[in-house]
């Protein structure tokens, strides 16, 4: 099976589940926003899109927010810095007992996943392979982009045909990560598909990617 196929059923079937990944610290208000999967020896940590109204809030938190973690002064999509960082305690100790780790998402979850994947990668020596599906661009400006892909490796984001979730927020300097694969239609910057923002689209390329 690929990495791919893994990481898709991870997110649209999900089995193995040993631990929820939650959004906010007040278990009042919390909601599950990923799980950490074990299949085998590979760990997989899954982060779902945007769900309860106060995900969408933060999709719209697009002021750029320096990545804490970062060993330099690079910066990301407000909303998800934040996001990441409420559950980022809960998301190292979970995966510091495996040695092979995926981490994928989708939409809002596609972009959580690119940050923890820069922070693991920076906080430990393991095998982490990441694919994510259509996130929202969610690094501001080259420099952090090249920060990025300086300090990760084995980063694919896929997009689906022209989606225009994919292409938001492009005139605004933010910036996708690792190697972008495109599926469906041929690209075209200029092209938007309002009904391509769909997971199960990608479905039949999962094999190819």
């Amino acid at each position: 099976m690929t990495t791919a196929r893994q990481a898709y059923n991870a997110i649209m079937h999900p089995s193995g589940i040993k631990q929820h990944l939650y959004d906010y610290a007040d278990e009042s208000k919390r909601v599950i926003n990923g799980t950490l999967q074990i299949h085998g020896d590979t760990a997989i940590v899954a982060f779902s899109a945007s769900g309860p109204a106060r995900d969408w809030i933060t999709d719209c938190m697009i002021f750029p927010r320096r990545i804490g973690f970062a060993y330099e002064t690079v910066f990301a999509h407000g909303g998800y810095v934040k996001h990441y960082m409420i559950m980022r305690e809960q998301l190292l100790d979970a995966v510091r007992p495996y040695k092979k780790i995926i981490i994928t998402g989708y939409s809002l979850g596609a972009s959580i996943a690119l940050l923890a994947s820069l922070d693991i990668q920076a906080m430990y020596t393991k095998d982490v392979s990441t694919i994510v599906f259509d996130p929202l661009r969610t690094l501001w400006l080259k420099r952090s982009k090249s920060y990025f892909n300086s300090n990760t490796r084995n980063v694919k984001t896929v997009s689906a045909s022209n989606s225009t979730v994919f292409k938001l927020c492009r005139m605004l300097g933010f910036k996708h990560g690792g190697k972008l694969v495109h599926v469906g239609r041929e690209y075209k910057w200029w092209r938007y598909d309002n009904t391509a923002h769909q997971i199960a689209y990608i479905e039949p390329y999962l094999d190819l990617i």
